[in-house]
């Protein structure tokens, strides 16, 4: 399996936190990668870097190798690296269709942007409401939104920040579907969550980071029941969810 991603002993301090610390990663292309951990593990600082809005104290970050450490997030963005926040980023006064053909519009001439922009929206269920102004929307909506400016950038590897939380089990399962289906259209998803269902689910591996360190790297079966995730972040083995 092609490795497209790599962070190589990658760490990053604010002040007297060590946000995270001396990570090493690889991530295949095609597979859908699940990133747990207790809040301020460093999961969200860990995107930051990838994308650029972070720069790492120390190590490496190579996308399809090559070195992407310095750059803007503009820039790993146009290289292929799309993300969602955990706090959807939308243009209230900008119609749903307006704000996906801006996204677009980071590669495309803005005609063409649209077009595409549309066509997701359709994709999503969406192309009734294209023409509504975000601030109308459902948080359903919104969060389907925010997956399609993500993916109107043409990503290779995006990167999910808590993209379901909040909904319920019958709300996520339009996103989580979408989210399955990404690997065959050539994208490979990064998705933290913790939802824990969401990650048997649909990740064939699943890192978890505490206290900034990655503590188990595997499968979601083998990571939820290694010791040392129990007692660090779950309290008790979950029983298939």
């Amino acid at each position: 399996m092609e490795t497209i991603l790599v962070l190589d002993r990658v760490s990053k301090r604010f002040g007297g936190l060590q946000a995270v610390d001396d990570v090493f990663l690889e991530v295949n292309a095609g597979q859908i990668l699940g990133i747990i951990g207790p809040n301020g593990a460093g999961k969200s600082t860990l995107f930051n870097i990838i994308c650029g809005i972070y720069h790492p104290d120390k190590g490496r970050i190579s996308f399809k190798e090559k070195f992407i450490k310095k750059l803007m997030p503009h820039q790993i963005c146009r290289m292929g690296i799309g993300r969602t926040f955990q706090i959807s980023e939308v243009f209230e006064s900008l119609t749903a269709l307006e704000s996906v053909t801006l996204a677009a519009s980071l590669h495309l001439p803005l005609k063409e942007a649209r077009r595409q922009a549309y066509t997701i929206l359709d994709q999503f269920g969406l192309a009734d409401k294209a023409e509504l102004r975000c601030e109308s929307l459902t948080p359903v909506d919104i969060k389907l939104i925010e997956l399609s400016k993500a993916l109107a950038t043409s990503p290779e590897v995006i990167l999910l920040d808590e993209v379901m939380t909040s909904l319920s089990r019958v709300e996520a399962e339009p996103l989580l579907n979408i989210i399955k289906n990404l690997p065959h259209e050539g994208i490979t998803p990064i998705i933290v969550e913790h939802s824990m269902h969401i990650i048997q689910d649909c990740c064939q591996r699943v890192i978890v980071l505490n206290f900034g360190r990655l503590i188990a790297d595997g499968t979601s079966d083998e990571v939820l029941s290694d010791r040392t995730v129990i007692d660090s972040y779950l309290g008790v083995k979950p029983t298939c969810l």
